[in-house]
């Protein structure tokens, strides 16, 4: 369901968390009751009742997201061969703090 289509005061999730809807584009979020612009076309799923912990869907086993973080990087990494040593070398080092970036933020 659209964001503008949610009733003012009515509970929703979106993006990882739960908010009230305050205005047309403004929600509180239930966490902290910060408030947040929402775009008015971000999709939100409904919430009634009590909230579970966990955010549905398909969660991933760590090898998967490690896989397919190589194969988002393997194109990158074959284009330091087409490249000038220097510049070679310098996208692998971006590609590299990328990559240990990613994973020490989702914690792999």
């Amino acid at each position: 369901m659209k964001f503008t289509h949610l009733s003012t005061g009515q509970r929703f999730r979106w993006r990882n968390g739960v908010f009230s809807k305050t205005g047309p584009l403004t929600a509180v979020a239930e966490t902290d009751g910060r408030t947040h612009m929402i775009p008015r076309s971000a999709v939100t799923l409904p919430v009634d009742g009590p909230v579970a912990d966990s955010e549905p869907g398909t969660a991933l086993s760590p090898e998967q997201v490690a896989a397919a973080l190589d194969e988002m990087m393997a194109p990158l990494e074959r284009m330091t061969g087409t490249l000038e040593p220097e510049l070679a070398a310098m996208l692998r080092t971006a590609i590299e703090e990328g990559r240990t970036r990613f994973r020490e933020r989702i914690g792999l």
